[in-house]
């Protein structure tokens, strides 16, 4: 994999009043991808993948499908806000759930391509009550891929 580490910018400035009362950031989601090289494939058809929480993250607080705002002063999450990560389409990838891609065969030789890429979005969801929090924000996620 040749995208690890990878950072997302959910942007520099959101006001509280953009997420308040279930109010998203899906207009303006931020796309991701993983690039995969040097893959080999025998009977593989598909790629299964999933996040889950990562180092210093949990899942929200009341949105337990997406991934709780950290606040980067080491106090805990912001409130009644998540970080939601979905699939190219903007359709929500729940956390621990499986998400399901073929395999491409870009070149369209019937031979399954070296380099794959997987495409997501992610945005940010407010509660639907309950004021939302502000303050300079991380959130990690891991990602597990297996062939099938």
């Amino acid at each position: 994999m040749d995208t690890e580490d990878q950072t997302v910018n959910m942007g520099s400035s959101i006001g509280n009043g953009t997420l308040s009362n279930g109010k998203t950031t899906i207009n303006n989601a931020r796309t991701f991808h993983i690039d995969l090289e040097g893959c080999t494939w025998a009977t593989e058809k598909n790629m299964n993948v999933v996040f889950t929480t990562g180092s210093g993250t949990t899942a929200a607080t009341g949105a337990t499908d997406n991934l709780a705002l950290m606040k980067t002063d080491g106090t805990g999450a912001i409130s009644n806000v998540s970080l939601a990560i979905g699939d190219a389409g903007k359709n929500n990838i729940k956390l621990g759930d499986t998400y399901t891609q073929a395999i491409a065969d870009l070149d369209g030789d019937t031979i399954l391509d070296e380099k794959q890429s997987l495409n997501f979005t992610a945005w940010l969801v407010g509660a639907a009550t309950g004021t939302v929090g502000t303050g300079e924000f991380s959130s990690a996620a891991n990602v597990t891929i297996s062939y099938l």
